[in-house]
């Protein structure tokens, strides 16, 4: 089928939800769902002159029974699905059209219900029996939900007197009694393009259109929409990106401004009205940069005269999150597509956004205040390798052009003898040699090892959801379904690798510091980190050396002497990792 982006859920009174598109809308009753508005095109290959249309492709929507179709040789109705199933097949026309094959086709759908019922007997028949009318008005004409998902009208009246008797429908019908309809009309007062977004508040459901017009719904009927019930964002005259809800407020997100609404409880139109206090020229960047949790709103804000940073909502006021280095990505990226998303872990709050033409995964980590890049590890294709020995607690593997790094994380399997096998963090002296730390002798090398190092690639989020306090994620380049789950310290079996990397340090001048100790404070752990060091702004780097994190002092000893100075720290082990500082011993020289 077509893909929708459902990107929000509203609960009526706890029961059913409502989910839509840009250009389409549905409510599920917790047993039916109902299109409140739906558009799709397709093409019609074959049935020219007859009642019987066959669609060869849906290119774009969801076709349903009811919808009005455009493209033929004039207006026809989808009354019925033939071997149409989903993608493809034959549906069933009110009336005989003819085209030239192949057409394209356009369809929409969009029900306003106006009464509900129940019908108690005339199953079997085309004239039914309407017990009680709970809600609005019956009218000849109007469409039936509830009975089948064949296209039913009321062709007219027969005892029935406004609150019960008996109408005559299009079709002979089937049904259980006593079953509860609903009856309305195509009347196109859902809005036909919407921006992402929509909110419940007080009975009433609100979208917003490209232009910042904001419509409701009926209170507490997601199936009846108003003409009348409409606002206009009008703060500044920029474009309607998202609409959210912020305690009870609803937040407009424009192009470069942000207003509020409040329910004023208006006797006709609409219920809101503007908070104008709450006005604020910034706006949004991108409508699926907008994520919530707890109180607050994250966003990727945009302004006049500045480019883009990530901003919270706390209540109204705005608060700056990002720093120069995350706005150049921000603002490098065309936005093309977009997927963000808030989560709660080992009592933190993450805010991840992913940036598929940037190829990159950002979190900010709202408690510690820091941020980090998000990444999912793959091992390569095993090499075999040329060579190996060891000697002095260092093995020493020779493969020509063998393309690692400084820190990567390799494998080493299939040796004979199999003492050499292992997972090691690597350290690259020449490109046809790299070596690893073995305390022990494992024998005179034979034959037959492979390598392979483990490959970082971005984190592609394509959609998340939540629910029975668990977080979920798709990737959109493997289709793996993800747990996101503070107790596991593994990736779908490959290790996760933690880098972290200091700024420059100098203490404040250009003199010689001379480090003696360096200590990494941290939980213990029965793991080793990897710790390396930079005196030339990143350029070139110390080799990496092991730090045994279960020693009651972690530390490293005799580290030279610099001026300025980076360290850059890696883990990769499956155990827990928390750390606290780096601690460095240092004496400063006189120049």
């Amino acid at each position: 089928m077509p893909n929708f982006d459902f990107i929000q859920e509203s609960p009526v009174s706890g029961v059913g939800f409502v989910y839509k598109s840009s250009t389409s809308a549905f409510y599920f009753d917790g047993t039916t769902t109902y299109p409140i508005r739906q558009t799709a095109t397709f093409t019609a290959t074959s049935g020219s002159g007859s009642t019987t249309l066959t669609i060869s492709a849906v290119t774009a929507g969801s076709i349903v029974v009811g919808m009005d179709v455009t493209g033929l040789s004039g207006a026809a109705k989808i009354i019925a699905f033939g071997t149409f199933n989903g993608t493809s097949g034959t549906v069933t026309l009110d009336t005989s059209r003819t085209w030239t094959n192949p057409t394209t086709c356009t369809g929409l759908y969009s029900f306003n219900k106006a009464a509900a019922f129940t019908i108690t007997t005339g199953t079997g028949t085309a004239t039914v029996n309407i017990s009680a009318v709970t809600e609005g008005t019956v009218a000849v004409g109007q469409e039936i939900k509830g009975i089948d998902s064949t296209f039913t009208t009321i062709s007219s009246f027969g005892t029935f007197n406004g609150t019960s008797g008996t109408v005559v429908l299009n079709r002979t019908v089937t049904f259980s009694n006593p079953t509860s309809c609903t009856s309305g009309i195509f009347v196109a007062n859902y809005p036909e393009t919407t921006v992402r977004g929509i909110v419940y508040l007080d009975g009433t459901y609100y979208v917003m259109t490209p232009f910042g017009s904001i419509q409701g719904s009926a209170i507490n009927d997601p199936l009846s929409w108003s003409a009348l019930n409409v606002i206009q964002s009008q703060g500044e005259p920029d474009n309607g990106i998202a609409l959210a809800r912020q305690l009870n407020l609803i937040v407009s997100f424009g192009a470069y401004s942000t207003e509020y609404f409040y329910d004023a409880a208006n006797p006709t139109g609409s219920p809101l009205l503007p908070y104008e206090s709450a006005f604020i020229e910034i706006g949004c960047a991108v409508a699926e940069s907008v994520a919530q949790t707890d109180n607050s709103i994250y966003f990727m804000g945009v302004a006049k005269q500045k480019g883009r940073g990530l901003y919270r909502f706390i209540g109204t006021t705005p608060e700056y999150l990002s720093n120069p280095f995350i706005d150049r990505l921000f603002n490098a990226d065309d936005l093309t597509n977009v997927t963000s998303f808030c989560a709660r872990l080992g009592g933190h709050v993450f805010y991840i956004i992913y940036l598929d033409d940037s190829q990159v995964t950002l979190v900010y980590d709202s408690t510690s205040k820091e941020w980090a890049v998000w990444t999912v590890t793959a091992l390569a294709t095993p090499v075999s390798i040329t060579g190996a020995s060891w000697s002095n607690g260092l093995v020493t593997v020779t493969k020509s052009s063998h393309g690692y790094n400084d820190g990567d994380i390799v494998v080493i399997a299939s040796s004979n003898p199999s003492g050499y096998n292992g997972t090691y963090t690597v350290n690259v002296p020449t490109a046809n040699t790299f070596t690893y730390d073995k305390t022990t002798t494992p024998g005179t090398y034979v034959s037959s090892a492979t390598s392979a190092n483990y490959v970082q690639s971005p984190f592609a989020i394509a959609s998340y959801t939540s629910g029975n306090n668990l977080d979920i994620v798709q990737d959109s380049t493997t289709g793996y379904i993800y747990l996101l789950d503070d107790g596991t310290y593994q990736d779908n079996g490959n290790p996760i690798e933690v880098l972290a990397r200091t700024f420059k340090i100098d203490g404040g001048d250009n003199k010689k510091k001379f480090t003696s100790k360096l200590e990494i404070i941290g939980d213990k752990v029965d793991s080793q980190a990897y710790v390396r060091y930079t005196n030339d702004d990143y350029q070139t780097w110390s080799q990496f050396r092991p730090v045994d994190l279960d020693s009651q002092r972690s530390l490293l000893s005799r580290l030279g002497q610099s001026r300025r100075r980076a360290y850059e720290i890696r883990h990769h082990d499956n155990t827990p990792l928390r750390l606290e500082a780096l601690e460095l011993t240092v004496a400063e020289g006189v120049q």
